[in-house]
């Protein structure tokens, strides 16, 4: 038995997993996402970052994965998710380089103390205080997803209450057919 997994091993090497994006427009009905989110864990991939927003055109939606997979998985859930009804297009990561960006709301301790290092990063990294009560300040960051990660670190130890990223938004980095929105 271990000899044909060695021989298995050898003509289909074990390719390492990476996060790939894939970015959907399809026809803004009931289900959809269900059916792409479903297709996606039925094949066993991780979701990392799944969003859905409406576009410039009222029954088109776009849906924004970001997920685990090896780039041969990639290739075969990006023509499974095509095949779905109700798909108008899907682009990965793996063939086009994308925009990424992502929105940090952060709440943490408050003192009088914190305050001079706490509005040291607000304001060194554009971010913006959207609520101050007694005990607690909830800071707003955005930017690509390496920066909120940098800043998540660097506020973290001032006292983390509570935490919510949006979710990776993406666009194309190049448009091939320069349409308007």
């Amino acid at each position: 038995m271990v000899k044909k997994l060695e021989r298995v091993l050898r003509i289909y090497p074990k390719e390492d997993e990476q996060e790939f994006t894939i970015s959907i427009l399809c026809e803004n009905k009931p289900g959809v996402t269900a059916n792409v989110s479903n297709l996606i864990s039925r094949r066993g991939f991780n979701i990392t970052s799944f969003i859905g927003a409406s576009t410039q055109t009222e029954d088109v939606y776009k849906i924004i994965i970001k997920l685990m997979a090896t780039p041969t998985g990639l290739k075969g859930i990006v023509k499974q998710i095509a095949k779905l009804i109700n798909i108008i297009e899907v682009r990965n990561s793996f063939n086009e380089e994308f925009l990424e960006y992502e929105m940090l709301l952060v709440k943490l301790k408050y003192s009088i103390e914190k305050h001079g290092d706490i509005l040291q990063v607000v304001n060194h990294y554009n971010g913006e205080i959207v609520d101050l009560h007694e005990g607690s300040i909830t800071i707003a960051f955005n930017g690509t997803p390496e920066k909120v990660e940098t800043i998540f670190a660097l506020i973290k130890p001032f006292g983390c209450l509570d935490v919510v990223k949006s979710g990776i938004a993406v666009m194309r980095k190049y448009e091939d057919d320069g349409a308007d929105c």
